[in-house]
């Protein structure tokens, strides 16, 4: 870094590099992809598979395939997507897509959680930790945790959980519930405002 602190230069471990100054940063990443930054707001990126798109500062911009192919856009919102064609792409974050003929496609973020798309509208996400969300075509899903805990959920608002720990709530569309805690005390809920606990000795608070 100079004395200034305005320019300088960074190496990651897995060999990604990077500059910045006055006009603007680069990454080099270890894939090989590139992307530049620069201070009046435009960019580019190269990804490993040689796709390069351009970014102005009011959001309009190209990509250009390896084929010759140049996609223009006016704005974020249609920005066409990168994937257009079959195969794996791995972006300049490093985050990995993925494009099948059967219209399926997964999304590998850099943090290493992949998310799955399937034609119907479902999908999953399977997290770092193991846990994982999946979604369904109405409206309806689950999560698993790390732990064994489990949860779904249903269009309508109603839903359940089960924890590892033993404790365990389902719950309606209407804002009324049940629930149950390991050491015995359990409790219920109403969308009115009304509910109970029922403590392990047998007692009961209500209100």
């Amino acid at each position: 870094m100079s004395a200034d602190g305005m320019s300088g230069s960074w190496t990651s471990p897995d060999g990604t590099t990077g500059t910045w100054g006055p006009e603007g940063s680069e990454t080099n990443y270890a894939n090989g992809a590139t992307a530049s930054w620069f201070v009046d707001g435009t960019s580019t990126w190269t990804n490993a598979q040689g796709t390069i798109g351009t970014f102005n500062a009011d959001g309009s911009g190209t990509i250009t395939y390896l084929d010759g192919t140049v996609e223009s856009f006016d704005s974020w919102e249609n920005m066409p997507p990168t994937g257009t064609e079959y195969g794996e792409y791995t972006n300049p974050d490093g985050s990995i897509d993925t494009f099948n003929e059967d219209g399926t496609s997964s999304h590998t973020d850099r943090y290493g959680s992949v998310h799955v798309y399937n034609v119907d509208g479902s999908g999953s996400v399977t997290y770092m930790d193991g846990s994982v969300d999946t979604f369904y075509p109405d409206g309806s899903g689950e999560w698993t945790g790390a732990d064994g805990s489990h949860s779904t959920w249903n269009a309508d608002g109603s839903g359940t959980w089960a924890g590892a720990d033993g404790s365990q709530a389902q719950w309606d569309g209407q804002g009324n519930g049940t629930w149950s805690n390991p050491d015995g005390t359990s409790g219920t809920y109403n969308s009115d405002g009304s509910g109970s606990i029922t403590y392990p000795d047998g007692s009961i608070e209500t209100w």
